[in-house]
C-alpha cells in the first residue's frame, strides 16, 4: 500500500474540490513574485501582499503534484513509499540517501526521492513494481516494443549514474521498477559505490562477473544479464544453483542467445567484457532498437457521434506523428458537423509497432476511444 502524503503549512487553503479545472504545468524549483494583486498558477489565484513572496518546491516535487493553494501556502500530494531498516543496517539507508542526493531529479528514469522521515527515506511509489515482479504476474507475453524501450531506458540511466560517479552494484530486474506508463525507474542504491566509498553489497550470482571488484566492467556484465532477463523473462541459467552459474561464467560458458528477438550481440559483448563504457553499449542499443522496429498496418475507424467534438481536435499529443495525423483526420471529419453525424472515417497508417503502442496508450488516456490492440491491426472507435 503506497503512502499518500499531503504537504502543507498551516493556512487557509483552496483545495482541489474548489478548483475543478486545476491544471498546472511543471514549474521551476523556485518562483519569485514581486508584484501586488492576484498571481495565477494555472487556475489558482494567489492574492499576494506587496512584499516579495517566494515558493520553494520541496525536494522531488513539482507542479504536477499540486493539489491547491492558499494565501500563505501551497498543498502538494505525493504517492510514495517509506523505506526503513533496523538500526544495525542504518548505514545502507545512509548510503542510499547520499546517492539520491547526488543524482537529484536530473533523470526521469530514477525513482524520485522526497527526503527523510525520521529514520526512513521517502521514495516514489512504482505502481507496476519491478520488472521481475511484473513478469511473474503476466499471463501474456510482453511486446517486443516494450522490451526495446525498457532496454534503452535502462542503459541510458546506467550511463547517467556512471557520469555522476556512482556504480549501482546490484543491477538486475529486481531493482528496475515500472511506473503507471511502464517506463523504467531505477532504484535501490543502498549498497552503491560513490566516489571513494566502496560498494556495500554485491550483484546476484547470475549477474556477477566472478572474482572481480565492482567497476564499470562488472556493471556492464550485470547490465548484460539484466538485458537478457528483460528479453527472456528469466535470469541467466535460472535452473542452475549459484555455484553452477559461477562455474559456467568462470569457464566462459553463457546461455544460448539464438532465440532472442534482439540484443544478442550486445548481451554477449557485455558478458565477454567487450565494452569499455556504458556510452558504447547505449549507442549499440539505440542502433539495434532502430533496426528491430517492426512495421505494421494500423487501421483506425473513427465514427463521429457528437455535435461538439472540440475535445478531439488537438488533444492527442503532438509528440507522436501518427497521433497528430489522426487528430487532423478527425478534424476534417467533424469540420462540417451538420453533415458528418454518424459517418465513419477509416484511416490506414503504416507505422512502427512502438508508435502504434504509443498511439494506443495516448487514445486510452484520453478516455474517448475504445482501443483494440489484440493484433497488429488495431482499430479505434470514438465512443463519445
Amino acid at each position: 500500500m503506497p503512502l499518500t502524503l499531503l504537504l502543507v503549512a498551516p493556512c487557509t487553503l483552496a483545495t482541489a474540490s474548489t478548483l475543478p479545472d486545476l491544471h498546472v504545468t511543471s514549474p521551476p524549483s523556485r518562483r519569485h513574485f514581486n508584484r501586488r494583486g492576484p498571481i495565477a498558477i494555472g487556475n489558482i489565484q494567489l492574492q499576494l501582499p506587496m512584499r516579495e513572496s517566494v515558493i520553494q518546491w520541496p525536494l522531488g516535487l513539482g507542479g504536477e503534484d499540486l493539489v491547491g493553494a492558499g494565501i500563505t501556502a501551497v498543498v502538494a500530494r505525493l504517492d510514495a513509499v517509506v523505506k526503513f531498516s533496523k538500526p544495525s543496517e542504518s548505514h545502507f539507508l545512509e548510503r542510499e540517501q547520499l546517492v539520491y542526493q547526488r543524482l537529484g531529479r536530473d533523470h526521469c528514469s530514477i525513482l524520485r526521492y522526497f527526503g527523510v522521515l525520521e529514520n526512513a527515506i521517502i521514495l516514489q511509489f512504482a505502481s507496476q513494481t519491478s520488472i521481475r515482479q511484473y513478469y511473474a504476474r503476466q499471463k501474456k507475453p510482453v511486446s517486443l516494443s516494450v522490451k526495446l524501450r525498457w532496454v534503452e531506458q535502462l542503459t541510458e540511466v546506467i550511463r547517467f549514474i556512471h557520469s555522476r560517479n556512482v556504480l549501482h552494484g546490484d543491477i538486475s530486474c529486481n531493482n528496475v521498477f515500472l511506473d503507471d506508463e511502464l517506463d523504467v525507474k531505477l532504484g535501490d542504491f543502498a549498497g552503491s559505490a560513490i566516489d571513494d566509498l566502496p560498494a556495500l553489497i554485491c550483484y546476484e550470482t547470475s549477474h556477477e562477473l566472478p572474482a572481480e571488484d565492482i567497476s564499470i566492467k562488472t556493471e556492464l556484465f550485470a547490465l548484460g544479464s539484466t538485458i537478457y532477463e528483460i528479453m527472456t523473462g528469466s535470469k541467466p541459467y535460472k535452473d542452475l544453483p549459484d555455484y553452477g552459474v559461477s562455474t559456467a561464467f568462470v569457464e566462459g560458458r553463457y546461455p544460448d542467445l539464438e532465440s532472442l528477438a534482439a540484443f544478442k550481440n550486445i548481451i554477449a559483448k557485455c558478458w565477454k567484457q567487450g565494452y569499455i563504457s556504458t556510452e558504447e553499449v547505449l549507442l549499440d542499443v539505440k542502433l539495434e532498437g532502430i533496426s528491430n522496429f517492426e512495421t505494421s498496418i494500423a487501421t483506425l475507424t473513427i465514427i463521429y457521434s457528437c455535435r461538439h467534438p472540440k475535445v478531439i481536435y488537438g488533444s492527442i499529443p503532438d509528440s507522436s506523428q501518427p497521433a497528430t495525423l489522426v487528430s487532423s483526420c478527425v478534424h476534417c471529419l467533424v469540420s462540417d458537423s451538420s453533415s458528418s453525424l454518424g459517418k465513419a472515417l477509416e484511416i490506414t497508417l503504416l507505422m512502427y509497432v512502438s508508435e502504434a503502442d504509443h498511439l494506443c496508450l495516448s487514445l486510452n488516456l484520453l478516455g474517448r476511444f475504445e482501443v483494440d490492440i489484440a493484433g497488429i491491426r488495431p482499430s479505434f472507435w470514438m465512443t463519445q
